[in-house]
């Protein structure tokens, strides 16, 4: 764990809900990206830190979150070298627990989800650009990449 988020650890857990999210797979000519979501079409529960801070040069208060990541499971291995920690929900109550602090048990769930839970598929380079926030970037891509 690296020191800027020993804090969060161990008291500013988080769950980020999220559809699925987008790994690059490097390829010869670019790279590819994949949408990558649960097999059973549920929501994924990312595990997140969170924090407050003052930016230095405004005053604001701001507050901010990380999503926690971990070596690939099967499934995303050949896309990308890590992803993020996806957890059951037997552990959501524990994670979200600010005054549980037993970190070994905290840090034995930051591991891959199982591959079998997980599906992925190519998409367009619409996503790409944050702008683009439209169904066609969770769409699998219909034309196969040219040697990408």
């Amino acid at each position: 764990m690296k020191p800027a988020f020993r804090e969060s650890f161990a008291a500013r857990r988080c769950i980020v809900p999220a559809d699925g999210f987008y790994e690059w797979q490097v390829k010869p000519k670019g790279k590819l990206p994949h949408f990558i979501y649960r097999a059973d079409a549920r929501p994924l529960a990312l595990a997140g830190l969170w924090a407050r801070w003052k930016d230095p040069d405004s005053g604001e208060r701001v507050a901010t979150c990380a999503i926690v990541t971990t070596e690939p499971n099967a499934t995303l291995a050949p896309i990308h070298d890590r992803m993020p920690v996806v957890l059951p929900e037997a552990a959501w109550e524990r994670w979200l627990d600010p005054g549980y602090d037993d970190v070994a048990a905290l840090r034995a769930l930051l591991v891959p989800a199982p591959a079998a839970e997980l599906a992925l598929h190519p998409v367009s380079t619409l996503v790409n650009k944050v702008a683009n926030n439209v169904p066609e970037c969770i769409a699998p891509l219909t034309t196969p990449a040219v040697d990408q």
